[in-house]
């Protein structure tokens, strides 16, 4: 019947009760009735002031902040958890020994060209344009 009646109230054009019966197979009587009585209840009154809007608009934002509160607090433990590997990785890396070039150590002594990397690097030539063929 709200429906009903706000779309009546806001709009110039709308379907007359007799059109609507059918689409909501009831009978005419019985909406025209229940539409007066849910008139009645609202003493006519079809406006809302501009207090009961904000404190409906205030409950309706409590509400969903309330109800996504939780969403909120799991985002803020997945970027902390997130942050703290960030810090540890970082951290690692600092005390992680450098000897000024990047060759994973575990590969150094199996990979034929990580010998000529260090040795040109070394030497002040570009790695880049090393040849591991002369080495």
């Amino acid at each position: 019947m709200s429906v009903l009646t706000v779309h009546k109230f806001y709009n110039d054009f709308f379907f007359k009760n007799k059109t609507i019966y059918r689409v909501l197979d009831i009978d005419l009587k019985e909406l025209n009735l229940l539409e007066k009585d849910f008139l009645e209840i609202l003493e006519f009154s079809l406006a809302v002031s501009s207090r009961d809007y904000k404190h409906c608009l205030e409950s309706l934002e409590c509400f969903f902040v309330e109800k996504n509160r939780h969403h909120v607090q799991e985002a803020e433990r997945t970027i902390e958890s997130q942050l703290l590997r960030l810090q540890s990785t970082l951290k690692s890396q600092k005390e992680a020994p450098s000897n000024g070039h990047l060759v994973n150590k575990e590969c150094a002594g199996h990979n034929k060209y990580s010998h000529g990397f260090t040795e040109a690097s070394q030497s002040g030539q570009d790695p880049a344009l090393f040849d591991p063929k002369h080495m």
